[in-house]
């Protein structure tokens, strides 16, 4: 039984505090919908706890959008596997 791991990672946990890269992000994206640039949004969001969530609102069903989602996805990857901080 020396083998068995949690399901949960629980270095995915964070604790509950402002994120400031996230909210410059965030800040710059919706200062972008307000003067019109950006129509429509698709959104992945890690919670403190390590559980995830997405959102999508607007104009976002297009290939481009798709395209972004797939690089978005490669990043992440990347993340996970140590090669980008």
């Amino acid at each position: 039984m020396g083998n068995v791991k949690p399901l949960f990672d629980e270095s995915l946990t964070y604790e509950r505090a402002p994120n400031d890269a996230a909210i410059k992000a965030l800040e710059a994206a919706l200062e972008k919908a307000r003067s019109g640039e950006i129509v429509g949004v698709s959104i992945q969001m890690l919670h403190h706890d390590g559980l995830a969530a997405y959102q999508t609102a607007g104009r976002c069903v297009s290939y481009s959008v798709l395209g972004a989602v797939s690089m978005t996805m490669a990043a992440l990857q990347d993340g996970l596997r140590g090669t980008v901080e």
